[in-house]
């Protein structure tokens, strides 16, 4: 028996085996839309999680967030994509690869358990037709009210015929995935001081503070209006 095996280079510069969870603490409600619809979204996030697959580790509750991810597509066939969440989610694609172009495929507005694909008709979507190494552009974006929060994005690949399956359905491996990189604003905490009379020249006066879910940014600090 002779076993074919194709290697599919990662194109461009995509880093393929992983993908970002990106949060957004105390946000209330458990619609979608009210994360859309924060003064934090989409470019004020508290912090960011790796994943190695499309489902979450538990994040706590009254938040939303969001994965932007590159999906390279590993075999020519017919892509069919689900989601799960509690307590809603939807999920968008991009074929082309444009995150301006993505549209929304699939979603739930109520809860179900974690993995539970078809416990709505809208957690499914259609067919998409994919080539080995075509990269698309995938976002799910969720809201996590009460309960037991968890985030899954499932697919399954059928031969373009669509008369067997090629991979069953499965949440999609991290070894498909590739992040998506935005850069947030950073987040400077505001605090009242006490400047003394007799303070003098290079007397510390605070200690300025800042997060940022870029790991990699570096943040700069000026004085920027002053008296002396």
């Amino acid at each position: 028996e002779v076993i074919i095996v194709t290697v599919i280079s990662a194109p461009g510069s995509y880093t393929p085996g992983f993908a970002y969870h990106t949060i957004y603490d105390y946000i209330y409600g458990s619609n979608v839309g009210d994360l859309t619809n924060d003064n934090d979204f989409p470019t004020r996030p508290n912090r960011e999680v790796m994943l190695k697959g499309f489902t979450n580790t538990s994040q706590g509750e009254n938040y939303g967030s969001t994965v932007r991810t590159w999906l390279i597509a590993p075999i020519t066939g017919a892509y069919r994509f689900w989601i799960s969440a509690n307590n809603s989610a939807d999920l968008y694609l991009s074929n082309d690869g444009m995150p301006a172009n993505m549209t929304n495929i699939c979603g739930l507005d109520s809860s179900s358990d974690k993995n539970q694909w078809d416990k709505y008709t809208t957690q499914k979507s259609v067919t998409y037709s994919l080539t080995a190494g075509q990269v698309c552009y995938v976002e799910a974006r969720h809201k996590q009210s009460y309960g037991k929060d968890h985030l899954s994005v499932a697919w399954e690949i059928r031969d373009t015929l669509d008369t067997q399956t090629l991979v069953p359905r499965e949440v999609i491996p991290g070894r498909y995935l590739s992040p998506h990189y935005m850069n947030y604003t950073p987040r400077a905490y505001a605090r009242n001081v006490d400047l003394y009379r007799n303070s003098y020249s290079g007397y510390r006066v605070t200690t300025p503070f800042a997060t940022d879910p870029n790991s990699i940014d570096s943040l700069t600090w000026s004085i920027t209006a002053g008296n002396g």
